[in-house]
């Protein structure tokens, strides 16, 4: 089995990955179960990528989510961020807006 919190999803999934391929590292007849930990559902990551390895392993792995801190029926989990972590139209973590490099020639 496998413990997974925030960005060990993606370690996670190249493990189950394995797991469900016929020809994979551990074979055809291994079996995994994964629990993944998040605080809120925006929290959650590589959800389809989860389940796309649900779908193919044939029944040989099993993936659940599990909610600490999931907000109460109607309330929308990013009123929940504090204003200083989320800026609306901005990256997450920074006050300024997001400006790409652009380089002056060549």
């Amino acid at each position: 089995g496998v413990l997974v919190a925030g960005t060990g999803a993606a370690v996670a999934l190249q493990l189950l990955r394995e797991v469900a391929a016929e020809g994979g590292a551990f074979g055809g007849r291994c079996e995994a179960r994964c629990l993944c930990c998040n605080h809120t559902s925006i929290d959650a990551l590589m959800i389809d990528e989860f389940r796309e390895v649900v779908a193919a392993a044939n029944g040989r792995v099993l993936v659940n989510h599990t909610l600490t801190s999931e907000p109460h029926a109607g309330e929308d989990p990013w009123d929940r961020v504090p204003p200083r972590q989320h800026y609306p139209g901005r990256h997450h973590h920074f006050a300024s807006s997001f400006s790409p490099f652009a380089p002056l020639g060549g």
